[in-house]
């Protein structure tokens, strides 16, 4: 059965973490640089059917990372048993950790934090940009390597050679994947009747449907682009959804008693740049050439970044293989994957008044 959070105890939670009393709009004003939102957010599972008998339940809940786009504070722990947040693994993401002895058919574990986000603006130049020197490629491997449903080489280099055409600068490069891209595939929600995303995040099924979500639309950009030596990586996070912004058409989550969803993008690597983020599902969505092309290089604030990569070793290690992505909520009972739980995200802008 959905488990609720009510909507005056989350909000009275978003007070109880911003302070003793609303913000009032000129302390806001006063503290936000140019561009910056703040939001309480909170995370939280309930894991169910935990077998009885069980010795041993581990509960990874994904937990915000600290970046140049974002900063997070008063990060707390909750939940039906003590956690503790630890940072670590393939991709140094963090989470909130529980371990329970002998546990009970169902736990619940949360996190709150307080979340200052900006806008990201990195439009590459391509006059900055060389391509990767050889010397740096084993700096990069696993940006350029394949992941479980992101393949590289083969028909998918041919692809993007021939989509880049003549050039040769990794940020034309990238453009002209990015374009592709865009003109190739249809985000599924623009028709659900007909249009369906794959289960999980798949280039062969991107490319051969032509449609997907945005873990689809990404993975193919990274087999594209990791198949011309462009370092690109997946950043998981979610839309902070206000009014029509940043997807157009949709409402706002804001302060609503509802599961806010995920979305990803990717950041690709160019020599004398660094990291730009991409975020071509996004762009799909929107109309108008300026709008669309706004998104490779730069980020709206109404985000945030939940992890990086797919193929994900946790910290702690998990007893089983990789994990897709990390997103959400990764759960072992006695070594195996456990997956009967439920997970909501949800947020309420810092209030004003």
């Amino acid at each position: 059965m959905p488990y609720r959070t009510n909507r005056r105890t989350f909000l009275s939670g978003a007070t109880a973490l911003a302070g003793s009393s609303w913000i009032s709009a000129e302390a806001l004003a006063a503290s936000l640089q140019e561009g910056e939102e703040r939001f309480t957010v909170r995370h939280e599972a309930v894991v169910q059917e935990i077998p009885t008998g069980a010795a041993l339940a581990r509960i990874w809940l994904a937990a915000p990372r600290d970046d140049a786009a974002q900063t997070v504070t008063r990060l707390r722990l909750s939940g039906d048993r003590p956690g503790k947040v630890v940072t670590g693994g393939s991709f140094d993401n963090r989470a909130a950790y529980y371990e329970v002895v002998n546990p009970p058919s169902k736990l619940r574990v949360a996190l709150e934090f307080d979340l200052t986000r900006r806008p990201v603006h990195r439009k590459p130049v391509a006059a900055a940009a060389v391509p990767l020197p050889e010397a740096r490629r084993s700096e990069f491997a696993v940006h350029l390597q394949p992941n479980r449903y992101v393949p590289v080489g083969g028909k998918f280099k041919d692809l993007a050679l021939s989509a880049v055409g003549s050039a040769t600068n990794p940020v034309d490069q990238a453009q002209r994947l990015y374009d592709w891209v865009l003109g190739y595939v249809e985000y599924w929600q623009k028709d659900p009747k007909t249009l369906k995303p794959s289960p999980n995040g798949e280039s062969e099924y991107c490319l051969g449907s032509r449609t997907g979500n945005c873990t689809d639309f990404h993975s193919l950009l990274m087999s594209l682009s990791r198949s011309i030596g462009i370092p690109t990586r997946m950043v998981y996070g979610g839309f902070l959804q206000g009014e029509g912004t940043p997807v157009p058409g949709r409402p706002s989550m804001d302060g609503k008693d509802a599961d806010a969803g995920y979305h990803c993008w990717v950041e690709s690597y160019f020599h004398g740049l660094g990291w730009c983020p991409i975020d071509v599902a996004l762009a799909d969505l929107l109309t108008g050439h300026s709008k669309q092309q706004f998104y490779f290089g730069n980020l709206d604030a109404r985000r945030l970044t939940w992890s990086y990569g797919r193929d994900v070793t946790l910290a702690p290690r998990q007893a089983t293989g990789p994990v897709n992505a990390f997103y959400k909520v990764h759960v072992e009972v006695d070594g195996q994957v456990h997956t009967p739980w439920e997970r909501k995200f949800t947020f309420a802008s810092q209030s004003v008044r």
